[in-house]
């Protein structure tokens, strides 16, 4: 993931944790989709390394299959989302008070 893509999701990081978001997920960008979707399945108890939400992704989504998604991608994005105050800690549960999954 490039500089550029890494602030976006950075920036959006508060607004991608909404209801707002989750509905509008079709009409974002790939790269907010994504940190959407990783968001719920760390938000929803799923695998939590890096290498296990792609490997999840990957089954449950075909962009992404078709694509291929690597881990370090998700560990990137994970990181931006840390960067643009969502705490995800290394439990895998996303914390921030008044927010739900």
């Amino acid at each position: 993931m490039n500089q550029k893509t890494y602030s976006k999701i950075a920036s959006a990081a508060t607004f991608l944790v909404t209801d707002i978001a989750i509905e509008c997920r079709d009409y974002l960008a790939p790269p907010f989709r994504l940190a959407i979707d990783i968001l719920e399945v760390v938000g929803g108890g799923k695998p939590c390394k890096p290498c296990e939400i792609a490997q999840y992704l990957m089954d449950k989504n075909i962009d992404y299959r078709e694509k291929g998604l690597n881990p370090s991608t998700v560990r990137q994005v994970l990181q931006a989302l840390r960067a643009g105050s969502v705490s995800v800690v290394s439990d895998c549960k996303v914390v921030d008070p008044g927010l739900t999954f």
